[in-house]
């Protein structure tokens, strides 16, 4: 074959070759990339919501902790009608105990949020260690109760060293709602 023959077919080989990479390959490579980057940001997403799905079952553990806590806590609020009982628990407490001279005067409820507090000013002599016994028992009550405003004073009226006059305020709660 001549020269110019081969130099024609190389050309045309050539400009086929052009033409496959300008409007064949070149926009196949152009789509290719974008759908990479498109890829990739799908894949971001979807590391996003799997964090987030994991977050949310993390939270609706947590919220069916506290829920249980709160549930936990509601039954420890009587109502008003289980006052007296609780008041004739502490009465026993107190006896248990070994404290003197127990006067407990109920104050008025007092609204608190969700609940009423339902304080009892308590006065007793006692020791010390009587009176951890009976904050104790109080304590482990199946009802909510707190001490408050604790006030200990020296006891010179027994002639024991040990003895003390113990003022506290032990504050009931008693729901709104029951």
């Amino acid at each position: 074959m001549k020269r110019e023959t081969w130099i024609a077919l190389g050309a045309t080989v050539l400009a086929l070759l052009l033409t496959y990479v300008f409007f064949a390959y070149m926009p196949l490579s152009r789509k290719l990339h974008r759908e990479r980057a498109l890829l990739t940001v799908k894949e971001r997403t979807l590391a996003e919501v799997k964090q987030t799905v994991a977050r949310f079952e993390e939270y609706q553990d947590r919220a069916a902790r506290t829920q249980m806590a709160v549930q936990r806590l509601e039954e420890r609020i009587p109502a008003r009608k289980q006052v007296p009982e609780l008041i004739r628990d502490i009465t026993r407490a107190a006896t248990e105990c070994n404290l003197k001279d127990f006067q407990f005067t109920p104050q008025p409820l007092a609204p608190s949020g969700d609940v009423w507090e339902q304080p009892v000013k308590i006065s007793a002599v006692c020791s010390y260690h009587a009176l951890g016994a009976f904050l104790y028992k109080v304590a482990c009550q199946p009802r909510l109760v707190t001490a408050r405003d604790l006030k200990l004073t020296g006891n010179d009226k027994t002639g024991k060293s040990e003895s003390i006059l113990a003022e506290f305020t032990l504050v009931t709660y008693v729901s709104r709602n029951k």
